[in-house]
């Protein structure tokens, strides 16, 4: 996000992807995760958003409550990574 000279204001970070996962389904912001950590649970109370492929080794997903519209900041977001998603995918082809 630096090369688009985004700033995002990251309140919480974690290394557990369970905690992300259920603070996202909570409706508490969204996250980029592996599509692996989607349990059916997760499923239900998220959207999930695919990208398309990229250099990391793992297919990754943007996911966000589904219960409520995203935030002005949250859409933000999920705009901006689809965009650069799509663009590195692009580049790569």
């Amino acid at each position: 996000m630096t090369k688009y000279n985004v700033r995002p204001n990251i309140v919480l970070r974690t290394a557990n992807i369970t905690t992300a996962m259920s603070l996202t389904a909570g409706g508490m912001g969204a996250t980029i995760a592996p599509q692996s950590a989607l349990t059916p649970e997760l499923l239900a109370r998220t959207q999930v958003i695919k990208l398309t492929p990229t250099a990391l080794q793992c297919d990754i997903a943007i996911v966000y409550n589904n219960q409520n519209e995203p935030t002005k900041q949250a859409q933000s977001f999920i705009d901006l990574a689809t965009r650069i998603f799509e663009t590195t995918h692009e580049e790569r082809d």
